[in-house]
């Protein structure tokens, strides 16, 4: 447990450290802004599409449905262009 809890800390960190390596001064800063203004509105849907699910259709629909959006970002992340 304590592992998997470094482990998730050490990649945030390495996410702000490469994207302060692509980017320098204010689109840094931006960039960084940007990623958790994207946790912070998945924090606020994830749980509510969950639980919409979960009395719309059945319980358990909830858990299916986020795994469906995070195929469809996977197979999003995996078309992105790349940098030669």
């Amino acid at each position: 447990m304590l592992r998997r809890l470094i482990e998730f800390s050490l990649s945030q960190r390495m996410l702000v450290l490469v994207l302060a390596a692509l980017l320098a001064g204010a689109a840094a800063a931006g960039g960084i802004g940007l990623i958790n203004a994207i946790g912070n509105l998945g924090g606020f849907v994830a749980p509510n599409l969950r639980a919409w699910l979960d009395v719309a259709f059945a319980p358990g629909a909830g858990l299916i449905g986020l795994g469906i959006v995070n195929m469809i970002g996977a197979s999003l992340f995996s078309i992105a262009p790349r940098k030669q």
